[in-house]
Formats: structure tokens, sequence, C-alpha cells
């Protein structure tokens, strides 16, 4: 306890504290490697300069216990039991960690990492999670693993990526993989493909439907029929009803088929004129609200290891018209 104190009154960071703990052989209460929760704890809990807290754990309404927020019943009494940390150290701990607790607030509210949710650590598997920080008067963001974030180096050790660097990596290779004329023509000649057979295939389910249909109409005249003639059952009258909510469903069917098949017409020259639209926003100074819908809509998965990254695009027609796979890696650091 001492020495997570000691470090922290010194300027060092929770990453070099964990660090020392883990090196040293150090464990938690459970056993486990320390991490910035069990830290966070640690310098936060009055115990450790001889406070003690009985009925600390307050209880929602519903019964559920929130150790996060000290009970209204609660009985503090200070000395209770001895202390390993000064009142005034302990004091000066609560302090720095409100400051910097407001001042990384301040940080994430400012930052928009646009591959999150995409990118996972080549070394230990985990996600790579943005980050802000600032040193000697720069700032400096960028995605870390988010396992060695937590445990520190002794998790994982994959260095930190920065993030505009590894964003415009993906960015360019979009441009290069995706958006060259070449492919430009052969996704063209895929978007037609994909419809024409689309396209046969409502026309078939409409040839299928409109038997379908003839064959409830038959039914349907079979019984009209049989009520006329005054012999009809109350099982002719289910059935009568049966008939109509199948010939109504079948007519919902065509009409849907009729509405798909008005558009068998496409036009090439707009399939061609979207492609360049959207190659356009990524040559251009796109926003980052555009930039984070085409990487949803295009990257599959970023892998970050120690010297390459490998990018995993999501469009199945690369497998079918040739760009190199769906599977592009490169050196990391020279942006390949």
């Amino acid at each position: 306890m001492r020495i997570i104190f000691d470090l922290y009154l010194k300027g060092k960071g929770y990453h070099y504290i964990i660090s020392q703990l883990n090196s040293l052989g150090y464990k938690t209460r459970e056993g486990r490697k320390f991490g910035k929760n069990s830290l966070y704890d640690i310098l936060r809990n009055p115990k450790y300069c001889g406070t003690y807290t009985f009925n600390k754990v307050n209880k929602d309404p519903s019964g559920k216990r929130n150790s996060h927020k000290i009970s209204e019943n609660a009985i503090i009494v200070d000395d209770a039991i001895p202390a390993i940390i000064s009142k005034e150290d302990f004091r000066k701990v609560q302090e720095k960690m409100s400051r910097n607790k407001h001042r990384t607030a301040a940080y994430r509210s400012k930052e928009t990492y646009l591959l999150t949710g995409k990118a996972f650590c080549g070394i230990c598997g985990a996600a790579m999670t943005g980050h802000r920080a600032s040193a000697r008067g720069k700032k400096y963001v960028y995605y870390t693993c988010a396992a060695r974030d937590r445990l520190g180096i002794s998790a994982c050790e994959n260095k930190v990526v920065p993030r505009d660097e590894l964003e415009q990596v993906v960015l360019d290779t979009l441009k290069e993989e995706l958006l060259s004329n070449n492919f430009q023509k052969n996704l063209n000649h895929y978007i037609l493909e994909e419809f024409h057979t689309l396209a046969s295939e409502v026309s078939n389910e409409a040839d299928s439907l409109a038997e379908q249909k003839a064959i409830a109409e038959r039914k349907l005249n079979n019984l009209y029929s049989i009520i006329e003639q005054g012999t009809a059952d109350e099982y002719d009258l289910q059935r009568l009803a049966d008939v109509k909510r199948e010939l109504t469903s079948i007519k919902e069917k065509l009409s849907k088929c009729a509405a798909a098949h008005s558009l068998s017409d496409i036009n090439p020259r707009a399939i061609e004129r979207t492609i360049k639209l959207c190659r356009n926003m990524l040559l251009k100074n796109a926003s980052a609200e555009t930039l984070t819908l085409i990487f949803d809509d295009m990257v599959e998965k970023i892998v970050i290891g120690a010297k390459k990254i490998t990018l995993q695009f999501k469009l199945e027609c690369f497998d079918t018209y040739g760009a190199e796979g769906r599977t592009r890696t490169g050196t990391w650091g020279n942006h390949a």
C-alpha cells in the first residue's frame, strides 16, 4: 500500500505503478495481478489512513448493493484501525485524483476514434481502445491494447499506435484497394450480376405465386358453389375463410414482386456514378461521421501487431473479382 501511495504522489501513472507491483510479484486480495480498477479502489479507500466505515455499502430501492455510493446510514470512525498511510498523504491523493478525473473527462469529450470496435491487438487479441494524453505541453492521441491499459505491460507488450497514423493507413488502403478504377469496374459488374440474379428470382417467385393464386381462386369458386346449393356446413365456412386469407396473402406477395420487377431496368451508369461519389467522399476531406460510415461498411477487422497491421474487408465480391483477396497485410510504419 505504501508503494502505491508513494508512487502516485510522485507523479507516476497507473501503468507505471501496475508494472512495478506486478514485476515485484505482488497480488491483489483475490490473488490476481494488479489492474487499474484495483489501484483506483485502493487509492480511494480511507481505511489505509486509519478510518473505518460501518454500513458503508448502500442499497438501491430494489435491494441491490451499490458499492460505489456510501450509505446515508454509514458510521465513519477515525483512527479505528492502524494507519498505513498518513492522513495528509491520503488527502493529497484524493485531491490529485479529483483533478485528474475532471481533466480526463475533458480530454475524452473532444476526441473521435473512428476504428472503435474494429481494431484488435495482434499479440493478445484484446480490443484496441482510444486514449488521449499530454506531456510537456504536447497532446498525444492513440490506440492502445485494452489489456495493457488495464493490467500494464506484464499483460501485453504491444505498443501504442498514433490514432491519426493508423486511421490514415486504413483510409489509404481503402483508396488503393477498394476505390481504384479497376475495382470500380469490377464492382459495377458484380452489382449488375447480383441485380439480374435477384430479378430472375423475383420473376420465378411471381410465376409460382400466380399458379398459387389460380389454385386458391378455384378453391374459392368451388366453396361458393357449395354455399349457393345450400349444402355448406361449418367446416365449409371455415375453409372459405381460410382460402380468403390465403388469397389475400398471395396477392400481397405478388404486389411486392411487381414493385421489385419494375426496377429490373437498372442503369449501369447510375451504379458507376454512385461508386464514384463514394470514391470522391474518401479522396476529399470527409467528415468524421462520413468516415465512420465508410469504415463500418467496408472494414471487418483490423489486427495491429508489433510490426504489421492486417486489414480484413467486408465486401465478399473481392473474392470473385480479384482485389487480392479479402485480407490485406502490410508492414507497420511503412504504411503498406
